[in-house]
């Protein structure tokens, strides 16, 4: 049950009494809600400076270990200087919301998407570019300083990430037995059986969910990036893949071969086998969004606000889905109808 911003409000006027003595909460703002959190700016006031600030409030179950895997690694990417919003508290416990939240800096900057979707082509390029530095810059980093608490088992084998995202997509199909679209079980069998392909010679620190929207300018320029619900060890490429896959780099001028020549430059690395990763991150977002047609997003489990956000913006599914076709050679007309039905509705 969605919490009204009187609420949350409440919920945080008790959160910080014992911390501040006559602290006052203004009213909340929601700035979003998604299929991980709703999203509110408050400002904290005190005998201390107001504090502008962010509350990430989780909607799904099991996201205890997420909400503190964001957390920790926010703090550990801040101390290591990379461009991360402060974190403040992270909070598992059952009050005030009875659900996980996280605290933190409210970043007072504009979207790098704004000069990147439907700029012109000068300042998608160069939105492009710092986008592309940030990747670099968070690839380089040390895994293990970051996530010192990862066993080491976990690199003893070069498919070990590949292998964690198969079993993950699969786990998604389990519910249906047998009732979603064919082509996502035929997705998974063309990612078992390419699996040798994709060896991780080394794993990185990985967003996740890396595109301009996700990236803050600050008034004097400077780039912060958000919404670390995703991080995790794993390989670079999935990164790239899924940047390119959001901003629909294959459609662009060249394909934007030019970025990927750029991030190679950065990194002294050379990008080999791109297009299994593709396929991994259409496959992501299309079981993300598509197993669940045969029996309703809601009796999936699926917030309202996803199915709601996936009808008004239908774009990148039918790109997933006609990049998918073209990787792998698998029927997707199946999935084209399904989104065509699905976003008139």
């Amino acid at each position: 049950m969605n919490l009204t911003a009187a609420e949350v409000q409440q919920g945080l006027q008790a959160f910080y009494a014992s911390e501040f003595a006559g602290a006052m909460i203004t009213p909340p703002t929601l700035l979003g809600s998604g299929f991980e959190a709703d999203v509110f700016a408050f400002t904290l006031k005190s005998d201390l400076p107001a504090q502008d600030l962010i509350l990430r409030l989780y909607v799904r179950e099991g996201v205890v270990e997420k909400a503190n895997r964001e957390f920790v690694a926010m703090r550990r990417l801040n101390q290591a200087g990379y461009p991360v919003p402060r974190v403040h508290h992270v909070c598992t416990a059952a009050a005030p919301f009875t659900r996980p939240f996280l605290i933190m800096e409210r970043i007072d900057g504009v979207s790098l998407g704004a000069s990147y979707w439907g700029a012109p082509e000068s300042q998608r390029l160069a939105s492009e570019t710092l986008l592309i530095q940030l990747m670099a810059a968070l690839h380089a980093l040390e895994g293990s300083v970051i996530f010192p608490e990862a066993s080491p088992a976990s690199s003893d084998s070069p498919f070990s990430f590949v292998d964690q995202e198969i079993a993950t997509l699969s786990s998604r199909l389990q519910p249906y037995r047998g009732k979603e679209p064919v082509a996502l079980r035929e997705t998974l069998a063309w990612l078992a059986s390419y699996r040798s392909t994709a060896p991780c010679e080394r794993l990185s620190v990985v967003h996740g969910d890396f595109h301009p929207n996700n990236v803050l300018l600050r008034a004097d320029g400077a780039p912060c990036v958000i919404d670390w619900s995703n991080v995790r060890l794993g390989d670079y490429r999935m990164d790239i893949a899924w940047s390119r896959l959001i901003t629909q780099a294959e459609a662009l001028p060249e394909g934007r071969e030019s970025g990927l020549r750029l991030y190679e430059r950065l990194t002294g690395k050379t990008i080999t086998h791109l297009a299994y990763f593709d396929v991994l991150a259409c496959a992501r977002l299309l079981f993300g969004n598509l197993v669940s047609l045969p029996v309703g997003p809601a009796q999936s489990g699926l917030p309202p606000t996803g199915e709601e956000q996936t009808r008004k913006d239908p774009a990148h599914l039918r790109f997933g889905i006609a990049l998918l076709q073209e990787r792998t050679g698998i029927d997707t007309s199946e999935l084209e109808e399904a989104v065509s039905v699905w976003a008139d509705k």
